[in-house]
């Protein structure tokens, strides 16, 4: 069996008590350890998910991994979703290369503005494809999505003031139809779980990935609901009869697209169900607009559906969505070890 033992997340971003980014990843790395019942000794191998353009740092992993215990140790890092990192140190313990690795991911708006960090990267003088600023792409995902389901952005309304009531009035338009209201802010924070084959407090029943083109207009209709299908297959259960989901909901209509996409209810409906309490098994931590790591929110999603299993839930699903345009998806299965 392959499991989670310990995890941690520690803020760190803006602000006079927040923490910055080593000390944040190093203080994460070491409460979850302590929540194992390990040390430093038993870790054989870390995994870093990071990214040099949302760090504002160049070759990030040179300052993270000493912090996140990879000192005198395997080290990998991965450019991409930290829940991808968590698939890798997966792979590497049910391989037998390692017995306990570290995974950590983290992100800190101290270190630069998300937003303006990415702004130069649609590169007008190259043909590359190096895709549209990310609220833009996301606008444009989000309108493909609506369009398709006979839905318009104002059907939102309430479940907006529902999740962000502090924002809910925020009303500049950022990329249409997206509202500033709509979107989650970034918190910052550094995210460590580590992966043990012994002593896991949580097992690891399945993970998945989809990629999609990053080109909005491209995607196709249902890669999450693929994606599902293919859990099905492999283990035998529906990751939507988890008895909690967990899903990177950093806008108010990606809730509601992976809710439908997950076979939990019609697009038309997730949203008066979610503001009813007719779906309490979706998002009980609260979601993206209670705490969001930024960069490292998906691996915060796995930690969430973690604990829920820790409190007594017999299986969690966390559902992790990024890239640009959402063309990236993934799926964690958790269930209560045996």
């Amino acid at each position: 069996m392959v499991g989670l033992a310990g995890w941690a997340v520690a803020a760190c971003g803006s602000g006079p008590e927040r923490l910055d980014v080593p000390l944040g990843v190093h203080l994460a790395a070491r409460a979850a350890l302590n929540h194992a019942g390990l040390s430093r000794a038993d870790v054989t191998g870390v995994v870093l998910a990071g990214s040099d353009a949302w760090d504002g740092r160049l070759i990030s992993s040179m300052h993270i991994a000493g912090p996140a215990g990879g000192y005198l140790r395997d080290e990998t890092k991965v450019v991409d979703d930290p829940s991808v990192a968590l698939a890798s140190a997966v792979w590497r313990v049910s391989s037998g290369a390692d017995r306990a690795v570290l995974v950590v991911s983290w992100h800190s708006p101290a270190e630069s503005d998300p937003l303006n960090a990415v702004s130069p990267d649609p590169e007008p003088v190259f043909s590359r494809p190096v895709g549209a600023h990310p609220l833009a792409a996301e606008a444009l995902a989000v309108t493909r999505w609506l369009e398709a389901h006979g839905l318009s952005a104002d059907r939102f309304d309430s479940l907006t003031a529902f999740l962000a009531p502090d924002k809910a009035d925020d009303d500049r338009l950022w990329f249409t139809p997206l509202r500033a209201a709509h979107v989650a802010p970034v918190d910052g924070a550094a995210v460590a779980v580590l992966v043990s084959a012994d002593g896991a407090r949580v097992e690891i029943k399945a993970v998945d990935f989809a990629t999609d083109s990053a080109l909005p207009l491209e995607q196709h209709p249902d890669p999450v609901g693929r994606l599902r299908q293919r859990i099905l297959a492999r283990t035998g259960s529906d990751p939507a009869h988890a008895e909690v989901v967990e899903t990177t909901d950093r806008t108010v209509f990606r809730l509601v697209m992976a809710a439908s996409a997950l076979g939990l209810g019609q697009p038309s409906e997730v949203a008066d169900a979610v503001i009813e309490g007719g779906l309490p098994h979706l998002q009980p931590s609260g979601g993206l607009f209670r705490r969001n790591a930024g960069y490292a929110a998906g691996l915060e999603r796995i930690v969430c559906a973690a604990e829920a299993v820790e409190r007594g839930a017999v299986s969690a699903l966390a559902h992790c969505s990024y890239g640009r345009a959402g063309q990236g998806h993934s799926l964690t299965v958790l269930a209560a070890p045996l």
